[in-house]
């Protein structure tokens, strides 16, 4: 598997999720969704990937994933189960 084309993969994916979240203009002070490293999350994850930092770039993903509580798709969750066993850790 292509780890890091996997991470980016799903971050692109949770991002879109978040994106609509937050296109529903429902995001109350204080709240999940209004937390530092959301709203530019795939932007941080890319960013972990580019300077080596791939366990940093996954750990940012699993926080948006947990954080905003969003639901993905069957692939992604496959492949995130997948890198978790890699790295050797597991869901928060």
């Amino acid at each position: 598997m292509d780890t890091e084309g996997a991470i980016l993969r799903i971050a692109a994916e949770a991002q879109e999720a978040l994106n609509s979240l937050y296109a529903q203009d429902q995001v109350v002070e204080g709240s999940a969704l209004d937390q530092a490293g959301l709203r530019d999350g795939l932007q941080i994850v890319e960013e972990f990937i580019r300077y080596g930092e791939l366990g940093v770039a996954f750990d940012h993903l699993r926080y948006m994933i947990s954080e905003a509580d969003l639901q993905l798709s069957s692939e992604s969750l496959a492949d995130l189960s997948k890198i978790e066993r890699e790295f050797g850790r597991g869901r928060r």
